[in-house]
């Protein structure tokens, strides 16, 4: 199995894993306030601005984050 963050859905993740991964995340489903939160801000024109300071942009951050532009782009079409 590929890494959790690699994932485009949770159907090849054992929940005990999920739920590891989301309580690292600091992401709980269940707190509409927090989704909210997550919701306007991938909304956001450049949100992902930040990460690009950090020295794992080029190797793990950007092909996560075109992996995930090309998942959104293919629920548009």
């Amino acid at each position: 199995m590929n890494a959790i963050s690699q994932c485009l859905d949770w159907e090849s993740v054992p929940f005990g894993k999920m739920r590891a991964f989301l309580v690292g995340c600091g992401m709980d489903f269940t707190d509409p306030k927090e989704m909210n939160r997550k919701k306007v801000y991938l909304k956001l024109e450049h949100k992902f601005l930040y990460l690009r300071k950090s020295p794992e942009f080029e190797t793990i951050l950007r092909p996560l984050i075109v992996k995930w532009r090309e998942h959104v782009a293919s629920k548009i079409k």
